[in-house]
């Protein structure tokens, strides 16, 4: 599903939920996946990466009381278990609890002060609290422990966005790129940005692009049929405006009414 806002984009990635170090193998099956970890967490009641891993199942399956009480579980019996907390801040962010979850993600940055993914989600948490000076603090640190990871930079560039740095925000998406050369959103948030400098040739070939690799991406055939009219070739504006129209969205069609 793709968002038609940056700070929507963002709080998408908030919610992700990184696996334990170890996971066992189970059925494909969500429920024989369950039924599985239960018994995992039956034979040995004792060990927290039991508990970890059907909390990260019953997290999946959107069962999220079911997970809090395992990830609680598991730090419980391991308070040094920094992967739980994750997955405890995890919940209270969906929750609708965010001071609660950004709690929980501090206490997993205490016990390994290494822990990009913790840092990547406060920085999260700040930018959504419109906190512009922490959220960069926090992508920043998670980006050196690990720069391997094209989410952070999307995210981080997503920031830049928002900032109207837009120089930065075209590097983080270029770094998102090339480590996920099949990155849609990324493609499709640089030819924005690149729209916004006007430079439309550019902006058009990231756009081509998102859509070549999700050929459903709605907000790509916005953004593309404003570039289109800002070209002055209202034809192929109209035509993906009437194509994001029929997939749900709501600017499309009123730009449509407007053409009209």
């Amino acid at each position: 599903m793709h968002h038609l806002t940056l700070k929507a984009a963002v709080l998408a990635a908030i919610v992700i939920l990184y696996g334990c170090a170890n996971p066992q193998k189970t059925s494909a099956d969500p429920k024989e996946r369950l039924k599985e970890l239960t018994a995992l967490v039956t034979t040995d009641p004792y060990n927290p990466d039991s508990y970890f891993q059907r909390g990260s199942e019953y997290y999946k399956q959107g069962k999220f009381d079911l997970a809090l009480d395992d990830f609680l579980y598991a730090a419980a019996i391991d308070t040094n278990f920094a992967e739980a907390y994750l997955g405890i801040g995890n919940i209270y962010l969906a929750s609708g609890y965010p001071e609660m979850a950004v709690e929980a993600y501090s206490k997993a940055v205490s016990i390994d002060p290494k822990f990009d993914q913790a840092y990547y989600q406060i920085g999260n948490y700040y930018y959504v609290q419109s906190n512009t000076k922490g959220a960069l603090s926090n992508m920043n640190i998670a980006i050196a422990l690990n720069p391997g990871d094209p989410e952070y930079y999307y995210s981080r560039g997503m920031l830049f966005v928002n900032t109207k740095d837009y120089v930065a925000a075209l590097n983080d998406f270029g770094r998102a790129i090339g480590l996920n050369p099949s990155y849609s959103e990324a493609y499709r948030s640089r030819g924005v940005v690149f729209g916004v400098l006007r430079e439309y040739e550019q902006a058009l070939a990231d756009l081509n692009k998102a859509i070549e690799l999700d050929p459903e991406f709605t907000d790509a055939y916005f953004h593309r049929a404003m570039i289109y009219l800002e070209t002055q070739n209202q034809t192929a504006a109209v035509k993906d405006l009437e194509k994001a129209a029929a997939m749900g969205d709501l600017q499309a069609k009123e730009f449509l009414k407007e053409l009209k």
